[in-house]
């Protein structure tokens, strides 16, 4: 398994980023924990931030084939959807990276 931080830079070609998904009930507790302004250790951060990257990029690589949508749309409906909905933080150049890293 690769891990992947999306603070983090990644040299070499191109990988597949195939990790194991948080189960939902762990997903919504960080969630509602970093909602609530409450402290996550550094390791239920990362996880959250790559939960939620990873989601991110799936929303835009769905939304960008389906025809019924406008083209370029697909950054700003995932944006909101993933990140602003839940009040979060969004990563710098979030696109860009999801490129590089996702196929």
């Amino acid at each position: 398994m690769i891990k992947y931080s999306p603070t983090k830079k990644k040299r070499g070609r191109k990988k597949s980023f195939k990790k194991a998904k948080l189960s939902n009930k762990k997903y919504k507790s960080l969630i509602n924990k970093k909602q609530k302004k409450k402290s996550l250790s550094k390791k239920q951060n990362i996880e959250l931030e790559d939960e939620l990257y990873r989601k991110y990029c799936s929303c835009v690589k769905t939304v960008r084939y389906n025809k019924k949508i406008p083209k370029n749309s697909e950054y700003s409906i995932c944006l909101h959807s993933i990140y602003k909905q839940r009040k979060l933080e969004v990563p710098k150049k979030a696109a860009n990276n999801c490129k590089k890293i996702f196929k």
